[in-house]
């Protein structure tokens, strides 16, 4: 396989025959957990009708993202050990790549039933497919959650590192929804509609928010899990990789709150909403920070209404605040911050992991 040389002097695998690789392994893990239901005590017609609705289920659920979270944990634990994985290595980083994405899976399904959501990844929500509904989206959300333990019971039930495993899967899992019930209940709702709350809407909230519900399990986990296959055991090297990703993922969720407003749909894929659906977003965190008591009341009356007048006069608003260079600011700091965090750590090859997930990351358009 082609090697490449990354910024930080480790060796690398060819990104496209990594992608490529890891895409293959799909079907393999599909097929075993298909096969899984083929042990249940169930008439051979009904299993049948299981294999196909879940064989479908996955398909639609999990392909069809860009597969970072996945992809991170080869290349994390390439930059653990400093050198390119063994066979077997790369097998177990893979498996745990589809861990993460499936993981991904279960949480948008979810996600797409809660915010009544119409559509991912430019297709109609799984919900919203004709013979799903809502009831099954919520059980094939909870069967994908349980679909990892199986892939996790399969490969690694016999590794001294399964426990380890196991473990993040499941932190990680309750930090995500610890974050999503903290977005969930920071909307209120005044006579049936949405409005906005500006006891909840504060940065406190918003940073507990997208730590939890963003950078835990999009960037911490992924390179966490690269560590333990590339046999890390030092809790101060865990510490620090969470640290930075705490960063990288705030940055990332802040990113998007400000493409969401001020992005151009033909480049991020979509029509920002954050201001209708009254998302407690950094904007207008950063708004009612600055905000004297007459643009309060604009924020109050506007904000979280599903009115093109009303969201025009919030987009002014934050022009009158001028956000952008706030964002601006706030982009720079976070370099900065970031760097210095990466410069702390001991291991160039982990340097090289964090400066690559910081690249992938920094001025992005969409």
């Amino acid at each position: 396989m082609a090697t490449l040389v990354n910024s930080g002097g480790g060796t690398t695998s060819n990104d496209a025959a990594t992608k490529e690789e890891f895409v293959s392994l799909f079907d393999r893990l599909k097929s075993d957990l298909l096969s899984d239901l083929s042990c249940l005590p169930i008439a051979q017609d009904v299993k049948q009708e299981l294999e196909k609705y879940y064989e479908r289920a996955l398909t639609y659920n999990v392909l069809g993202g860009k597969m970072t979270r996945g992809l991170t944990v080869i290349k994390s634990a390439e930059c653990s050990l400093s050198r390119l994985l063994t066979a077997s290595e790369r097998h177990d980083a893979m498996v745990l790549g589809w861990g993460i994405e499936i993981m991904q899976a279960f949480f948008l399904t979810a996600d797409d039933v809660m915010d009544q959501s119409h559509t991912r990844r430019g297709a109609p929500c799984w919900f919203r497919v004709p013979d799903v509904t809502a009831a099954n989206a919520i059980n094939d959300s909870l069967a994908m959650e349980a679909f990892i333990y199986r892939l996790l019971r399969k490969y690694f039930s016999s590794s001294p590192k399964y426990v380890k495993y196991v473990d993040l899967f499941l932190s990680m899992t309750y930090k995500t929804i610890v974050g999503q019930h903290l977005d969930t209940n920071a909307q209120q709702r005044r006579e049936g509609e949405l409005c906005l709350d500006q006891s909840r809407f504060t940065m406190d909230r918003y940073v507990a928010i997208v730590r939890h519900k963003t950078a835990y399990y999009s960037f911490y986990m992924p390179c966490a899990l690269g560590m333990i296959v590339g046999g890390i055991e030092d809790d101060a090297a865990f510490q620090k990789t969470e640290d930075i990703c705490m960063e990288l993922g705030q940055y990332f969720q802040i990113q998007d709150d400000f493409l969401d407003c001020y992005g151009d749909p033909e480049v991020i894929g979509k029509v920002g909403t954050d201001i209708q659906e009254n998302k407690c977003s950094w904007l207008v965190c950063q708004a009612l920070q600055r905000a004297d008591e007459s643009q309060r009341q604009i924020l109050i009356e506007n904000y979280g209404r599903d009115d093109l007048s009303a969201v025009a006069k919030i987009k002014t608003l934050y022009k009158t605040l001028k956000l952008e260079d706030v964002y601006a600011a706030y982009e720079e700091e976070a370099k900065v911050k970031i760097d210095n965090l990466i410069a702390s750590v001991e291991s160039a090859s982990l340097q090289s992991l964090f400066k690559f997930l910081l690249s992938k990351i920094y001025k992005r358009n969409k």
